[in-house]
């Protein structure tokens, strides 16, 4: 009989903490989260690295915005916009960006040892030069970077001199070191040499 009013006291406490949860988010919240596709279920991580759920917006038709500023709803329906001297990071859905107070860059490739990430930026069409026609076209470029566990700043990576500079960036790691030195890996790579780093003892 003690069991089963254990049961039942642990079954009630879950239930209230499920409807405290929902009772949290507002009217205006919860109408934005229906009816706008452009707001995606995400989280804010505050100066002090604390978590806020809420509600991110996706301007799909400004991707390298994201970069630089991003606009969050909180469950009490109160909108927000954050730069990255503001707040630690933010993600939505499967994406998750960090800050290192002057930009906001995207998680490509988490590791144990090395994580590498990404930026995107829009730069005017090469033809833009030759003719009128391009004037007011754009195009957009990624730019990776790497940064170590433990390290604060975030190295990018060029594919001008990639097999030289980053043959010595992952001399820990001898079998990668080789095959970048080797141009068996070279940029197009980055993302297999991360891998393989992260996986190496």
């Amino acid at each position: 009989m003690r069991y089963l009013k254990k049961s039942t006291l642990s079954l009630l406490l879950i239930l209230l903490s499920i409807s405290f949860s929902y009772s949290q988010e507002s009217r205006k919240y919860l109408r934005i989260k229906k009816n706008n596709p452009d707001y995606l279920q995400g989280y804010i991580l505050n100066k002090g690295a604390v978590r806020i759920e809420g509600l991110v917006k996706d301007n799909v038709l400004n991707e390298t915005g994201k970069y630089s500023r991003v606009t969050f709803i909180f469950q009490d329906g109160t909108k927000a916009r954050f730069r990255p001297d503001g707040i630690k990071g933010f993600g939505f859905w499967v994406y998750d960006y960090v800050s290192d107070d002057a930009k906001f860059y995207e998680v490509v490739q988490r590791g144990k040892k090395v994580t590498l990430y990404k930026r995107l930026r829009e730069i005017p069409h090469p033809k833009s030069l030759e003719s009128c026609f391009y004037d007011d076209f754009t195009i957009i470029v990624e730019d990776f970077y790497l940064k170590r566990v433990h390290e604060g700043v975030f190295k990018p990576v060029n594919e001008e001199g990639f097999n030289k500079e980053f043959s010595e960036y992952f001399a820990d790691c001898e079998k990668t070191a080789n095959k970048i030195r080797n141009e068996e890996l070279t940029y197009a790579d980055i993302l297999e040499v991360v891998k393989q780093y992260n996986r190496s003892k």
